[in-house]
């Protein structure tokens, strides 16, 4: 994890027993694994006869949150997020590529449960990420890693969708972000693309107050 990623990862900690100790909110610290894709991107490699496939990447942070009253809740999070996308190389080409890039998302979602703050909760709302490492990394006949930070957007703005379980210690989250601003426009395949992130997420985690 990168040095500028630490500091937001202890302070979102840091708050954790005093949001929990006040009336009405809770807090929870989680982590999981991303499933993470550049969807035209892909197309483009799909397209040249190469084999994108989405990184594995992880997930970890922890959220805040307070009541607005009946089924719905307010819910604030800062989480490190890997994204990005793998592929084998186009037919003829023995490499595989990997774009790894790196985030502080800071989710701020509302949460929706019809049994109030706890069982099954869904989630939707805005997620602004910050970009901490971008990176491109060729496996092959000669093994290389690019920085290409330079050529990617610090800020993304995306959509999240999700549901979970919500019970009074642990909570199993799947979500899914779309991008919705563009993060590059790599040149590639003789013509220039915008490309928007696209991720899947997995959490478990564990809840205080509430």
């Amino acid at each position: 994890m990168k040095t500028c990623v630490a500091p937001a990862l202890i302070l979102c900690l840091m708050c954790v027993p005093t949001a929990a100790a006040a009336q009405g909110f809770e807090a929870a610290v989680k982590g999981g694994f991303t499933f993470a894709d550049i969807p035209k991107y892909s197309e483009l490699i799909d397209d040249e006869g190469g084999d994108p496939e989405m990184r594995i990447g992880a997930v970890v942070g922890g959220h805040v949150a307070f009541s607005l009253g009946g089924i719905v809740a307010l819910q604030g999070e800062v989480l490190y997020t890997q994204k990005g996308l793998k592929a084998k190389a186009p037919s003829g080409i023995d490499e595989d590529v990997e774009f790894k890039f790196d985030y502080i998302n800071v989710p701020v979602p509302l949460r929706l449960g019809l049994t109030g703050g706890t069982g099954l909760q869904f989630l939707v709302g805005p997620s602004f990420n910050f970009n901490t490492s971008a990176k491109v990394a060729f496996e092959g006949l000669f093994d290389d890693e690019e920085d290409i930070k330079d050529e990617v957007e610090d800020i993304e703005i995306g959509l999240v969708l999700g549901a979970g379980y919500y019970g009074s210690l642990l909570i199993i989250e799947g979500r899914y972000e779309e991008g919705l601003t563009d993060i590059a426009d790599f040149r590639d395949f003789g013509e220039e693309e915008n490309y928007k992130n696209r991720t899947f997420m997995v959490l478990a985690g564990i809840r205080f107050g509430g």
